[in-house]
């Protein structure tokens, strides 16, 4: 997936997620905290920053990291709660 330098995920508020060289953060504009995450977390909020579903982004990740359906959507859902516990994203999908 070609991935923009910095994109913008609009859900319960704006959060901007860029490259910081090999790795991504994104930045919570009211809490002014910054979290790092990889390039794989970095696909899947792009993803569903474009309206992607849960669904697409599990067969996405098992189709280009060559992983079984079972561990890309036990990785996708890990992802998304450390989404909504940690950065305090109200991701809905």
């Amino acid at each position: 997936m070609n991935l923009p330098e910095c994109f913008k995920l609009h859900i319960n508020r704006v959060y901007i997620v860029r490259t910081e060289g090999e790795y991504y953060s994104t930045f919570d504009p009211i809490d002014l905290a910054f979290f790092k995450i990889n390039r794989i977390g970095a696909e899947i909020l792009y993803m569903i920053s474009n309206g992607g579903k849960v669904s697409e982004i599990i067969a996405y990740l098992s189709d280009n990291y060559g992983i079984s359906l079972e561990n890309a959507r036990e990785d996708t859902f890990s992802f998304l709660n450390y989404c909504q516990n940690e950065i305090h994203m109200e991701l809905g999908v």
